[in-house]
């Protein structure tokens, strides 16, 4: 099981950046749409940085820095979701659109295109499906949220994708966001799902800053399966398919197929954020 991490991130970033790319557009489409029904107010103000800080856009209005806009955009996302569906479809929704939110803001304050945001939340997503599905049964049964935990690892691949970080340092960047993942079952999915969105920043940013993490977080002693699931489980993890696995998960969000348009590419996250259609 040597490597599985980072054999996985590598899979992940091989998959046709067609398919990927077309899947992030409808989920960045469909999450940033939900989102804005809680919008108090439209952000203003130029720049990328403040300061030397990374800044993005909070929905409540103004640049705040990224991994706090992350947090709170997810959190009244979150909230909303919760008082509006069923636990289960709830915790579906909400954990899918985790990575989205996270490779928006990371995307944002970066200065990056639309290409780079709507690839990179094709792939959390994608990550995030294939780690839930995989932890499911080993999870419920210790009292983890299989959903919750898979999320947090989805963002950080969809930020490390942002950052271009290589398979090495993305699955130690994993290790990172492992030490910190709040998957128990009857947590708060609002706080939940807003912590896993803040750390798919953070634990990228600490590796372009030289920090290191354990560099197979997934398959090793007192990693993810074996503490939050089971560790017989890794065999179920799909670390070699080229084969897309969240269209489901995709059109249940959005409502939609995956098509997109490929017509956003160059227009800047900023300015999709700021209303371009």
């Amino acid at each position: 099981m040597n490597g599985l991490t980072e054999n996985l991130y590598r899979t992940l970033s091989a998959l046709p950046q067609e398919d990927v790319s077309a899947q992030g557009e409808s989920l960045v489409d469909a999450v940033w749409a939900q989102a804005r029904r809680c919008l108090a107010g439209k952000a203003s103000g130029p720049g990328v940085s403040a300061g030397g800080r990374l800044v993005a856009t909070d929905l409540a209005g103004g640049l705040i820095p990224v991994e706090s806009a992350a947090f709170n955009n997810t959190l009244r996302y979150a909230g909303l979701q919760v008082t509006t569906e069923s636990a289960s479809a709830a915790a579906q929704r909400v954990c899918c659109a985790v990575p989205v939110f996270a490779a928006m803001a990371l995307a944002e304050a970066r200065g990056a295109d639309c290409a780079r945001l709507f690839r990179a939340a094709g792939l959390g997503v994608e990550a995030y499906t294939r780690l839930a599905g995989s932890l499911a049964d080993g999870t419920r049964k210790k009292g983890f949220d299989a959903h919750v935990i898979a999320a947090t690892l989805g963002a950080i691949v969809a930020c490390a994708f942002i950052e271009q970080l290589p398979s090495g340092k993305a699955a130690q960047a994993l290790g990172l966001g492992s030490s910190s993942v709040t998957g128990v079952m009857h947590g708060y999915l609002p706080l939940q799902a807003a912590t896993a969105a803040r750390d798919g920043i953070v634990m990228a940013l600490l590796m372009t800053c030289e920090f290191r993490g354990p560099p197979d977080p997934i398959a090793c002693r007192w990693g993810v399966y074996e503490t939050f699931g089971d560790l017989q489980d890794v065999g179920t993890l799909d670390v070699a398919s080229s084969t897309m696995k969240s269209t489901g998960d995709v059109r249940q969000l959005s409502g939609k197929s995956a098509l997109g348009t490929g017509l956003r590419g160059a227009v800047s996250v900023r300015q999709y954020l700021d209303g371009f259609v």
